[in-house]
């Protein structure tokens, strides 16, 4: 009589007794799962880590206008981390808004995080003018 499964089972060695499952994903999934599947659009640029140039300021513009509410310490540093990855694609009047964000709420960031430095630094370098009276020192 042949061995149950289980008896079997653990008389094969350890390194053949994994259990082995078939993927779900693979070249052929467009044949049967994909016609099941609704693909669901995933707004990623809506989200402060990934934000595109529009949602970080239409942030920045929020934290400014809210300046009574106290924001978390994740949140300021993952905006600077932000503002600092997307810095060069700011025009020098929105680099003066991330800065009015971070002056009115005066957060406590690490040193690396600091705006400021970089921010004065893409100001001197920047080839569209300064608008107003602004001086860039």
């Amino acid at each position: 009589m042949p061995p149950l499964i289980g008896g079997w089972l653990r008389s094969l060695p350890a390194c053949s007794r994994q259990l082995r499952y078939a993927s779900t994903e693979g070249p052929f999934l467009y044949r049967y799962k994909a016609k099941r599947i609704t693909w669901k659009k995933r707004h990623y640029n809506e989200v402060l880590i990934m934000a595109d140039r529009r949602k970080l300021l239409e942030t920045l513009q929020d934290v400014i206008d809210s300046r009574r509410r106290e924001f978390p310490a994740a949140f300021w540093e993952i905006l600077s981390k932000r503002c600092l990855k997307s810095m060069h694609l700011l025009e020098p009047l929105e680099l003066s808004i991330l800065a009015r964000a971070f002056d009115v709420h005066k957060p406590q960031l690490a040193p690396f995080l600091n705006v400021y430095r970089p921010m004065a630094v893409q100001v001197i370098n920047s080839k569209s003018p300064v608008p107003g009276l602004a001086i860039s020192v």
